[in-house]
C-alpha cells in the first residue's frame, strides 16, 4: 500500500469537492458583520418623522411656572435656574409687595398663563397686589389643617413657632405686617379667645373681633373694618370655622376712615361722659 496511484487520488478528490460544493449552494443561511460593526443598512429601522418625535418630546416637558403667592425669594430663584427664560406665572400666582417691588427693580418680564401676554411692572404702576390672610394657631385642629390646604395659595403660616406664652408677640407682629401692608388680615384660632382679643385692640393697627358665626361678623367686618379674627375653635362648628376662615381669605378690609374718626370720639373720656 506504499504505493498511490497520483491520477486515482485526483479523482477522488475531485469528487469530495464537488459534493462539497453542492451541498454549499444549498445553505443560504445569512452572514452577519461583527456586533458593532455599521453595515449603513437602516432598513430593519422606522424612522418617526422629526416634527412627530418633538412634538411628543414637548408633551413631557414642562414650561416652568411660579404657583400660589410669589415672592422676590421665588423670582430670584426661578432666574437663578433659568436665567434665559420668560418668568411665567400660573393661573393662581399673585405676586406679594416685595416680589412686585423686585420686578420693578429689576425691570424684569413676566407672562400670565391665564392671558399669555407678557408684562412689566413699572414704578408708575398702582394696581392693587394681591395680600395674603395671616394665620396662626395654638394647638392642633384637623379642620384648620384642612382648610390650610384647600387655601393654601390665599393663607400664610405666621410665627410657627410661637405659644400662647408669646401671645403679645405674636400681637405685636400681625400689627407689623398689617402695617408695612405684607398682609390684608389675619385669623388666630386659639382655645381662648378673650386675652388675645383684649391685646390685639391695645394696637392702634388692629381691630380685632371673637366670632363663632359668620353671618354676625360679615356685618361686623362691613360696618367695623375688622382685619383680624379670633376664633374659639374647640368651641366652634367645622362649618362655621370654614365659613369665617373662607369669608377672610377672600375679602379685603372696607375703608376705615370713617370708622377711625368714630374711635376717636369714643376713645375721648368728655365726649363719653355726655
Amino acid at each position: 500500500m506504499s504505493n498511490f496511484d497520483p491520477q486515482l487520488v485526483k479523482l477522488i478528490a475531485d469528487q469530495v469537492m464537488i459534493a462539497l460544493s453542492d451541498r454549499m449552494s444549498q445553505v443560504n443561511a445569512p452572514i452577519s458583520p461583527p456586533a458593532g460593526t455599521c453595515t449603513g443598512d437602516f432598513s430593519k429601522f422606522k424612522q418617526q418623522p422629526l416634527h412627530r418625535a418633538n412634538e411628543e418630546i414637548k408633551q413631557h416637558i414642562t414650561e416652568p411656572e411660579l404657583t400660589g403667592f410669589v415672592t422676590a425669594d421665588n423670582l430670584a430663584q426661578f432666574i437663578k435656574l433659568y436665567p434665559n427664560r420668560l418668568i411665567k406665572l400660573a393661573p393662581n400666582a399673585q405676586l406679594t409687595p416685595l416680589a412686585q417691588d423686585f420686578i420693578k427693580e429689576k425691570q424684569l418680564n413676566f407672562t400670565a398663563a391665564s392671558t399669555g401676554q407678557t408684562k412689566q411692572i413699572k414704578s408708575t404702576d398702582n394696581s392693587p397686589i394681591a395680600k395674603p390672610t395671616a394665620i396662626w394657631i395654638d394647638g392642633f385642629c384637623p379642620v384648620v389643617q384642612q382648610l390650610t390646604s384647600k387655601l393654601r395659595t390665599q393663607l400664610t403660616l405666621i410665627a410657627p413657632s410661637k405659644t400662647a406664652a408669646q401671645l403679645p408677640e405674636l400681637i405685636k407682629q400681625i400689627s407689623q405686617q398689617l402695617a408695612h401692608g405684607d398682609i390684608k388680615n389675619a385669623i388666630l384660632f386659639l382655645p381662648d379667645a378673650i386675652s388675645a382679643a383684649l391685646l390685639a385692640n391695645k394696637c392702634a393697627n388692629i381691630r380685632a373681633a371673637v366670632s363663632r358665626c359668620s353671618q354676625s361678623f360679615i356685618t361686623a367686618h362691613r360696618d367695623l373694618a375688622l382685619n383680624l379674627l379670633i376664633i374659639e375653635y374647640p368651641h366652634t362648628k367645622a362649618d362655621q370655622i370654614e365659613s369665617l376662615t373662607r369669608y377672610m381669605a377672600t375679602h379685603t378690609t372696607p375703608n376705615s376712615n370713617a370708622i377711625e374718626s368714630k374711635f376717636k370720639e369714643l376713645s375721648h373720656p368728655c365726649r363719653c361722659n355726655k
